[in-house]
């Protein structure tokens, strides 16, 4: 009789820490996922057609990666890789074919990527160029914007939190990984 009411303690337990969001115990926030991904209200992005001032046809601006909004994200996240890709052209269609950003992240559940501009290695301060593009074109520095002349291909964008040792001698811990449409061009 005692181990069935043991059992049952340890599931009714168990099952108080299922839900989703996050659970707060004393100082200690544990993670219960997944990240959700949206754009920023204010943005031209919309998710199905690549605004036309944000491609690499763009005329007198300089292109930059949509502004998105982070939520759930895993309370030991101290970065945030934003992956940029062309679903529809082999050489840059994942890792980051486009160019990896990273963004520092305090650990709180949200976060708002800031745009980082096209065609430079050079970052605003809460940004640092993870990887470079990998077009064929090596002219074309850090992040790349939609290119496919007007060839309607899907470009999409990987948002990982991950939790980075500040010395880099241990390796990275991938703690959750989204995927969004970014739009077509």
């Amino acid at each position: 009789m005692y181990r069935i009411f043991a059992v049952l303690v340890a599931l009714g337990l168990l099952g108080a820490c299922s839900g989703r969001g996050s659970v707060r115990t004393d100082d200690v926030t544990v993670y219960q996922g997944p990240m959700v991904i949206s754009f920023a209200m204010d943005s031209p992005w919309d998710g199905v057609t690549i605004p036309p001032e944000q491609t690499c046809m763009a005329e007198d601006i300089i292109p930059s990666t949509p502004e998105l909004v982070v939520e759930n994200i895993h309370g030991a996240a101290n970065l945030i890789l934003l992956e940029i890709n062309d679903s529809n052209e082999p050489l840059l269609s994942s890792r980051g074919g486009l160019g990896v950003i990273g963004f520092y992240h305090d650990g709180s559940p949200t976060a708002v990527l800031k745009p980082v501009s096209a065609f430079t290695r050079n970052m605003p301060d809460h940004a640092f160029l993870e990887a470079g593009n990998r077009s064929v074109n090596r002219d074309i520095e850090g992040y790349m914007p939609p290119c496919s002349g007007g060839r309607n291909h899907l470009f999409t964008a990987r948002i990982w939190a991950v939790k980075r040792d500040v010395n880099r001698v241990e390796p990275d811990i991938i703690l959750d990984m989204r995927e969004i449409e970014l739009g077509r061009n």
